[in-house]
């Protein structure tokens, strides 16, 4: 990603933004670590899921597991706690960091394999009209005192953030706002050197897939365009699986035992369908070459990663497979220990307030002033 530049990702609502973003960091963190340098940091704001819905993705996506999996122990874990309340009103101190630690670590694991270490990531949560571009600028100064060099900042997502100063009537329809917005992310980032990466939603044309994806479907406010630098174009086409033949020239590999017809994929093919979903990209703005650029790219339902062919995916699948058979043996060990009759729920209602803690940090942490959590890896 260019440094000094404000990138969108703009799809139709419930079109995979937060996905996209979230991969882009993990391709970012697996990619650059010999560049990544002691008190290197990717900061990323969270203002529409909270931060263990984000962090439950995260878990998915960089430490390849089943999203279904991770869900699971979150449900099974909410009705170990929910027993042991009816039980005794309230659950002890050893039994929440049991289950606590269990969250925590797979995060950390999950981040650190990919990481290597090499560049922390800093979540943070802010709900919807809360918090600016200023205020993010302020804590990324923060940061720096404490020796933590923001390399990138990813914000989910550009549409819910406030502007900085309250200009009027004058400019207080979200045309304009939205517009300043996106000024003040750019100013943001050429002032810190650092690429910002957002998302947008699309008008409802976006949705329309008879439709080529330009800069015209962006939606509310135009002036995203004019004040972003670079911005992608994307919508999930349930329509199409993976072997549809505009789909299948970019995810399979023609001559190769990945290639659509080779004995590997036919014997797999149901699952394949099942299992991928294709991801269609434009580049509609780009500072210098790239515009114009279209592909298909896959979404795994899986471990909710992109992948740009269906090799990528099943060489992963190995890992996937073993990392699903540990989180069914914790399960398992949970439900042992809990004797739960799991078919008693249904739903998996409050298990995000019920199973992870508020990340390190309170209110009265000088670099938490701006958000409700934050935590570090």
């Amino acid at each position: 990603m260019e440094s000094s530049s404000v990138h969108i990702i703009a799809s139709p609502s419930n079109g995979g933004k937060s996905i996209t973003l979230s991969n882009l960091l993990y391709r970012i963190a697996k990619n650059n670590n010999d560049e990544f340098k002691d008190g290197d940091a990717a900061l990323f704001i969270t203002c529409e899921d909270d931060t263990v819905k984000t962090t439950r993705k995260f878990m998915s996506i960089f430490g390849n597991y089943d999203y279904n999996g991770i869900r699971e122990i979150y449900r099974v874990s909410h009705e170990f706690i929910s027993k042991i309340k009816k039980q005794k009103d309230e659950v002890d101190q050893d039994t929440k960091s049991t289950i606590n630690s269990l969250f925590n670590d797979m995060l950390y694991d999950s981040i650190t394999k990919t990481t290597a270490g090499t560049l922390k990531i800093i979540f943070k949560y802010s709900p919807e009209q809360s918090i600016s571009a200023s205020e993010i600028a302020q804590q990324i100064k923060k940061f720096q005192l404490m020796g933590i060099n923001i390399k990138y900042l990813i914000i989910d997502y550009l549409d819910v953030l406030k502007p900085s100063l309250t200009y009027g009537t004058a400019i207080s329809d979200e045309y304009y706002t939205l517009g300043v917005i996106t000024q003040e992310l750019r100013t943001l980032s050429r002032l810190h050197g650092i690429p910002v990466i957002t998302a947008t939603q699309t008008s409802k044309i976006g949705d329309n897939v008879g439709q080529t994806l330009t800069n015209s479907m962006i939606g509310e406010s135009y002036k995203k365009v004019k004040f972003s630098d670079f911005i992608y174009m994307q919508r999930m086409r349930d329509d199409l699986d993976v072997f549809n033949s505009d789909v299948a020239k970019f995810v399979f590999k023609e001559g190769t035992e990945y290639s659509a017809e080779s004995p590997l994929i036919t014997n797999i093919k149901d699952n394949l369908i099942t299992d991928l979903k294709p991801l269609e990209m434009r580049v509609s703005k780009s500072k210098e070459k790239g515009k114009g650029y279209w592909r298909y790219m896959i979404f795994s339902c899986k471990n909710l990663r992109l992948y740009n062919t269906v090799e990528e995916y099943l060489k992963d699948l190995p890992e996937l497979d073993h990392n699903n058979k540990l989180i069914n043996q914790k399960i398992q060990k949970m439900q042992q220990l809990a004797g739960l009759n799991l078919a008693a729920v249904n739903e998996a209602s409050q298990i995000d307030e019920l199973i992870l803690p508020p990340m390190p940090g309170s209110e009265d942490d000088e670099i938490n002033n701006a958000w409700a959590t934050d935590d570090l890896f």
